[in-house]
C-alpha cells in the first residue's frame, strides 16, 4: 500500500480548519432553525425560519465541500474557495444590513469579516498556494 503525502502549508491548514468552523456555524444554525421552528413562526421572525435553515443548509454544504477540497488538494477548491470567501462575507452583511434589526457591534463584526476576508484571499493568491493548486497532484512516496 502506497502513502500519499499532501504538503500543506500553515496557512492552508488553517484555512481549511476556518471552512469547517463557518461550515459548523451555519449547521448550528440549520439545527436550531429546524428545531424552533415554531417558535419562530409564532414570533413572526423576520425573514422566518425557511430562509435560516435554507442559508444554513447552503454555507454548511459549500464549507464542509470546500475544506474538504482544500484538504485533499483539489484544483476546484481553489476557485470555490474563493467564491466562498467573497460570497460569504458579502451575504452576511446584505443579511445583516437588509434582513435585521441593528446591531451595535457592527465595528467588531466588520474587522472580523476584513481579517477573515484578507486572510482568505491573500492565502488563496500567495504564490505557494496557487502553484500547489495549479499542480492539482500529489508527491507520492
Amino acid at each position: 500500500m502506497k502513502v500519499i503525502k499532501i504538503n500543506r502549508s500553515w496557512t492552508l491548514i488553517l484555512l481549511a480548519v476556518l471552512m469547517v468552523l463557518v461550515a459548523l456555524w451555519n449547521g448550528l444554525r440549520l439545527v436550531q432553525g429546524a428545531e424552533f421552528w415554531s417558535v419562530l413562526q409564532e414570533y413572526n421572525s423576520h425573514p422566518g425560519p425557511l430562509y435560516q435553515v435554507i442559508s444554513a443548509g447552503i454555507w454548511l454544504g459549500l464549507g464542509l465541500a470546500t475544506a474538504w477540497g482544500i484538504w485533499q488538494n483539489k484544483k476546484w477548491s481553489w476557485f470555490t474557495a474563493i467564491a466562498g470567501v467573497i460570497g460569504y462575507a458579502s451575504w452576511y452583511w446584505i443579511d445583516r444590513q437588509v434582513l435585521q434589526e441593528p446591531h451595535a457591534n457592527w465595528p467588531f463584526a466588520l474587522g472580523a469579516t476584513l481579517v477573515f476576508t484578507l486572510f482568505s484571499l491573500s492565502t488563496l493568491f500567495s504564490p505557494k498556494t496557487r502553484q500547489t493548486f495549479l499542480k492539482d497532484t500529489y508527491e507520492r512516496k
